[in-house]
């Protein structure tokens, strides 16, 4: 038999060039690939079941070829799988030794050294200092203008990775100076690239934006049968998050409605969005047992973001705002008194 410890030494693969752009991502960490022995109308078919529940289905060039292709898939998976928990781990034991200001200050010491405006650093800064004076930080709103400007139609928005060192280096001059950055520059003609340097914006908070606090509250509501309890179970919860973190999922989510509005053409359903987001917005505090428990709560994570995307304006309490801000301190608005004897 064949050593599946280690990728075949050769595979036929495309040749792809730096200014070529994919059409599809797949994440294959925790994939499963296998022939696709039910289908018929083509040869040597196999078929890739992801983590998130996606199928795919390709065809090799020959038996051999198949074979090789599936050991391969199925060797990546499991790298993939044991890098990414060696990465949580890690970052666990990193927390518990330093501590999450002593984790800021190591970026801030490793900005100063690469010669970089350590004033103006905006990922992996905690929203407190980011929304000090409760806006919007400026990457976010420049983001999501320049995607709803060029890229509602974009197929895959979000999903398609955009060159990693053009991302690196579009979050290098948003770190230095957001102010004058220009996404729609022709460095950044690739709109991937922006919906990237976005992603990876919400990927670096030091805490989660559904913060860890309410994981398990936002897990809990997420699993009720009766549809109507969980999602005012979801809005309950989501009421309950701080100010800036309020202020900053509900524009969030706002973008993603827009992003859903064209779902025929870029085909991100709110299903596709919360697979894509749902991990970044909503995972557990790094510990020993954080992977196990991401990959347990996996549904209940992408069904938290989805549920928020689908009912964003009975979540958010879009059309009943200007009562809100209208009614005296104290005072129960009229969504509040509906929310407390909703069944």
């Amino acid at each position: 038999g064949r050593d599946d410890s280690h990728p075949p030494d050769v595979l036929t693969v495309p040749i792809v060039t730096d200014n070529m752009k994919a059409s599809n991502v797949i994440n294959l960490i925790n994939s499963t690939s296998s022939v696709a022995s039910t289908y018929l109308k083509r040869d040597f078919v196999f078929r890739i079941v992801t983590e998130e529940g996606g199928q795919y289905l390709f065809q090799a060039m020959n038996d051999s070829n198949m074979h090789d292709w599936i050991r391969t898939i199925n060797w990546a998976a499991k790298e993939g799988a044991a890098r990414r928990l060696t990465v949580l781990v890690a970052q666990a034991e990193n927390k518990r030794k330093s501590g999450t200001s002593d984790d800021l200050k190591f970026f801030d010491d490793r900005q100063r050294k690469k010669g970089k405006e350590v004033r103006g650093s905006i990922y992996g800064v905690d929203l407190s200092e980011l929304m000090s004076s409760g806006k919007i930080p400026l990457v976010v709103e420049k983001c999501i203008d320049e995607i709803e400007r060029r890229g509602l139609e974009e197929v895959g928005i979000y999903r398609v990775a955009g060159s990693g060192e053009t991302v690196s280096y579009l979050r290098q001059q948003l770190n230095r100076n957001a102010v004058n950055v220009n996404l729609g520059d022709d460095d950044w003609i690739d709109i991937n690239v922006v919906a990237d340097a976005f992603k990876q914006f919400f990927r670096d908070l030091p805490q989660p934006l559904l913060t860890f606090d309410l994981y398990g509250d936002f897990m809990k509501a997420s699993a009720l049968e009766d549809h109507d309890q969980r999602i005012l179970a979801i809005k309950k919860v989501t009421k309950r998050l701080p100010t800036n973190n309020y202020i900053l999922l509900k524009r969030l989510i706002e973008h993603f409605v827009v992003v859903t509005d064209y779902e025929a053409s870029n085909h991100m359903y709110a299903t596709n969005l919360a697979i894509v987001f749902g991990p970044t917005l909503l995972r557990p505090e790094p510990g020993p047992v954080s992977f196990a428990t991401t990959m347990a709560n996996l549904g209940h994570q992408q069904n938290v973001v989805k549920n928020l995307i689908t009912h964003y304006h009975f979540i958010f309490d879009v059309e009943s705002e200007d009562c809100d801000r209208e009614r005296e301190p104290g005072e129960d608005s009229i969504g509040d008194q509906e929310e407390d004897h909703e069944t």
